[in-house]
């Protein structure tokens, strides 16, 4: 895809038996300018009935490829449901089993096979099948645990067996999956881009430019842009340019009155920690420190800006609740930025307590490429490991409702957001995915000089935004396509349901992983009609209209509870 012509694709198929309406390409003008001006949220209408490119086919696919050849992280040795509807014969039954690792999974999800065990006997039922079908069933099975099979009798609708040992315990942990529902019948993308989230990036490690281009194609589509530490300048509050999430960092550089005033703020993000250098803090160099910088962040001009590692004004819980309850005087939801480490589910309850919104957890997979060397070998645990452990800790706890759960986990297709989900997000954070739509080149020297202009060299930064808004409607469609094969309907359906991922055999797999804890499915502890005592500013709501009515002119009245309050 090149700067110069950039086609962002919409089919629009009627609902009658009219011919289907479709929309006009629209053809992106080379200039900056003209692409900022041409941008516009779209609709709908537009966004529900995209069709995915094949641009887009061909990079997932190639993607999922490369990962079988070289995973690269957990998840690329985690599996969706075995589906065996279309297999028929002996060896397509043996090597869809032999994919699957014996050893170190709580259960095996299976699309078109039903088990039953009964003592020491199996009876196997294979969708539409017959009997030739369950021969062949039976004689995979025969090949894959040998004399651990025996006294097997196929018929035209079952197959009855005896499984002892390694056998028995497969059999044991196959669950049957629904079989797939129709596309039209899943959530629609308009419902799933309000999920996706573009991680915290700031004015200061991006050009102007870039940090445009992002908070505007996240607009385009209904997403969520984070500015990052340092804000945004105000010609852009309450645009299509403008960032929906704003973030406290430790150096509180940017946060000011207008800052939390912006019509376009949804949420507040209160940066803990950061995935790529936890514990450091950050740091912009004194070249990256320009005068519209330095204005931004209330600094000084070619002065280096340190936020250092911890909040100065939080080193508790209650220092952190109370942090909270400011922020939510700006009525937003406010988030809390995590990094995956050992024992992150206590603290996340503890978050959660705390009054938080939304958690979220931080993998080592993204980061900044200004970070040291040393701090990149040091990073966080991966994401799925933290995602997992909070998921399964605020079920444990009462708070799963409670809470929206994030997950910045180096998203880069509907396979990557499903996977998450079925861990316990619910929301979905990517940061280098979205620079690479804006042609970064994963050069590595983002604080010296960016060949694609990205960070530094403004003069040949020729991103854009509309390659990233059809990159994110892309990836909601395929996060349908696969909800549907798996008979779910929404996101929400599959949040959690980590029994139907599997460990795959792999012949990169060092030694025996054991998933059960990590695929354990928590019990979310459902409590009705929750009362949080934190989200409480009726004295303020009340006091807001006295204070409206009076300059409108009206009789000003005594707010009901202000006695109590005395």
């Amino acid at each position: 895809m090149t700067g110069e012509d950039v086609t962002l694709e919409h089919e629009v198929k009627s609902t009658d038996e009219d011919e289907a309406l479709v929309i006009p390409s629209v053809i992106v003008p080379p200039t900056e300018e003209a692409q900022l001006l041409q941008a516009k949220k779209l609709s709908v209408k537009e966004i529900n009935h995209h069709v995915i490119t094949d641009g887009y086919r061909a990079f997932s696919k190639d993607l999922a490829t490369e990962r079988s050849f070289r995973p690269a992280a957990l998840r690329d040795v985690l599996a969706f449901p075995l589906d065996v509807r279309k297999l028929d014969t002996a060896e397509a039954f043996q090597k869809a089993f032999e994919t699957i690792n014996r050893h170190g999974n709580i259960a095996v999800a299976v699309i078109g096979m039903t088990v039953q065990i009964n003592g020491g006997s199996v009876t196997l039922v294979l969708d539409d099948g017959n009997a030739y079908r369950h021969s062949a069933l039976a004689e995979a099975l025969q090949r894959c645990f040998e004399s651990e099979i025996s006294q097997i009798k196929s018929a035209d609708n079952q197959l009855t067996l005896k499984a002892i040992g390694s056998a028995a315990d497969f059999m044991a942990k196959i669950i049957s999956v629904n079989a797939p529902i129709e596309v039209e019948d899943v959530q629609a993308a308009s419902e799933i881009l309000p999920r996706l989230v573009t991680g915290a990036m700031s004015h200061g490690s991006l050009i102007s430019k870039t940090h445009e281009a992002i908070a505007t194609a996240v607009n385009m589509v209904g997403g969520k842009s984070n500015c990052g530490e340092g804000g945004e300048h105000l010609s852009r509050y309450n645009t299509l340019k403008g960032s929906k999430i704003k973030q406290i960092a430790s150096g509180r550089f940017g946060v000011w009155t207008g800052y939390l005033a912006d019509p376009m703020l949804k949420e507040l993000e209160i940066k803990i920690a950061q995935g790529a250098k936890p514990g450091e803090g950050g740091q912009l160099p004194d070249k990256k420190v320009t005068v519209e910088i330095a204005a931004l962040r209330g600094g000084t001009p070619r002065v280096e800006l340190v936020s250092p590692p911890p909040h100065h004004d939080t080193y508790s819980i209650e220092d952190l609740a109370q942090l909270i309850h400011d922020a939510k005087a700006a009525r937003v939801k406010v988030i809390v930025k995590l990094v995956s480490t050992e024992g992150i589910g206590t603290i996340a309850v503890g978050v959660a307590k705390a009054g938080a919104d939304i958690i979220n957890i931080a993998g080592n997979t993204g980061g900044t490429g200004a970070a040291q060397v040393t701090s990149l070998k040091h990073t966080g645990r991966i994401a799925e490991l933290g995602i997992a452990e909070v998921h399964q800790a605020l079920c444990e706890n009462g708070f799963r409702d409670k809470v929206i759960l994030r997950c910045s986990n180096a998203h880069q297709t509907g396979s990557d957001i499903v996977k998450s989900a079925m861990m316990g997000a619910d929301s979905f954070e990517m940061g280098t995915a979205a620079l690479m739509m804006l042609k970064c080149v994963m050069a590595k020297n983002c604080n010296v000089k960016c060949p694609a202009g990205l960070t530094t060299n403004p003069e040949v930064f020729d991103g854009d935004p509309h390659s990233l808004a059809q990159y994110l409607v892309n990836m909601a469609h395929e996060v349908r396509e696969i909800l549907a094969s798996m008979g779910m309907k929404s996101l929400q359906e599959i949040r959690g349901r980590t029994d139907l991922l599997h460990l795959i055999k792999h012949k990169n797999i060092v030694g025996h992983l054991d998933m059960s804890s990590l695929l354990y499915r928590a019990k979310n502890r459902h409590v009705d009609n929750p009362v949080y005592l934190q989200d409480d500013y009726q004295l303020d709501e009340e006091m807001f209209d006295w204070l409206q009515q009076a300059w409108d002119g009206q009789e000003p009245f005594a707010p009901q509870n202000l006695g109590e309050y005395q």
